[in-house]
C-alpha cells in the first residue's frame, strides 16, 4: 500500500518541476484569450457594418415600393415586399449577432485570466 506522505511528496516534486511550464501555459492561454477578443471585435464590427448596409438597402427598397404605389395604385409589389422583408431580417440578425460578438470579445479582453482558467478546467474535465 502506498503511503499518503509519499504521494504528497511526489506531487510536491512534480509541482515544483512543472511550475515554469505551467506559468508559460497560463501566459499563452491569457494571450490567446486577448487575441480571441481582438479578433472577435473585428468580426462584431464587420457584422454591425453589414447590418447597417442592409438597413440602408432595405430603406431604399421601401422607398421604391412607396414610389411604385404612388405611380400606380394597382401595381404588384409583392416581390418587392418579400425582398424588403428578407433584407430587413438579415439586417436585424446580423446586427444582433454583431452586438453579441462585441460583448463577448470585450469580456475576453477585460478578463483574459477567467477564460484561461476556464480552458484549463475544460481540459482537465476531458
Amino acid at each position: 500500500m502506498i503511503d499518503v506522505n509519499t504521494v504528497s511528496n511526489i506531487l510536491d516534486e512534480v509541482g515544483k518541476r512543472l511550475s515554469s511550464p505551467a506559468e508559460h501555459a497560463y501566459d499563452v492561454l491569457t494571450t490567446q484569450a486577448i487575441s480571441d477578443g481582438v479578433g472577435g471585435i473585428f468580426v462584431g464590427l464587420a457584422a454591425i457594418t453589414f447590418s447597417t448596409i442592409c438597413s440602408i438597402y432595405a430603406k431604399k427598397v421601401k422607398n421604391k415600393i412607396k414610389d411604385k404605389k404612388e405611380e400606380n395604385k394597382h401595381a404588384d409589389c409583392d416581390n418587392d415586399w418579400i425582398g424588403f422583408g428578407a433584407v430587413a431580417v438579415v439586417a436585424i440578425l446580423s446586427g444582433l449577432g454583431g452586438c453579441c460578438e462585441l460583448v463577448d470579445s470585450v469580456k475576453h479582453i477585460v478578463n483574459p485570466e477567467y477564460y484561461a482558467i476556464m480552458d484549463i478546467i475544460c481540459n482537465i474535465k476531458q
